[in-house]
């Protein structure tokens, strides 16, 4: 027996599974702050006491110059791994978004939540009124959940 979902619940299920990309590139921000901050340390005023052979010279204090040179390597790779992972993650939010029938809400919900513009600015750029594009986020809510749902679940 289907045990059918209450619209409220099918646009929190949704909107949860579109929000995961937005997760990962705030991962990808964060470790590009800590890379950004990690390079200011090697700089001129940041530069460590020590030379590479860990003998003391002059200069600021921390970390030997090669430790940081690792850390930034470590990062760059951190990365170029969350790069990669929002590539896939936008695709496969693309794939499934391309299957939905209506495409308003197609639109709508590669602007909210591929692009990243809020329902306001949507809402300007179409020439809309707010409410009419809240409504149309609502329905298109829904209609991702039911395309997402109806798809088979992989497992690596």
């Amino acid at each position: 027996m289907k045990v059918e979902v209450e619209p409220r619940e099918k646009r929190r299920i949704a909107r949860e599974e579109l929000k995961k990309l937005q997760t990962m590139e705030d991962e990808r921000e964060n470790l590009k702050k800590q890379y950004y901050h990690t390079i200011y340390k090697t700089s001129p005023k940041g530069l460590p006491s020590s030379s590479l052979d860990c003998e003391h010279v002059s200069g600021g204090g921390g970390e030997p110059t090669l430790t940081l040179l690792k850390k930034i390597t470590e990062y760059q790779g951190l990365i170029q791994l969350e790069d990669a992972k929002i590539v896939e993650e936008q695709i496969r939010l693309f794939k499934i978004i391309s299957l939905i029938p209506n495409s308003r809400y197609r639109m709508l919900l590669r602007c909210k939540y591929i692009q990243g513009y809020s329902l306001e600015r949507i809402a300007f750029e179409w020439h809309m009124a707010y409410e009419s594009i809240k409504y149309n986020h609502k329905k298109a809510l829904e209609s991702f959940y039911d395309i997402f749902q109806s798809l088979p679940v992989f497992t690596p």
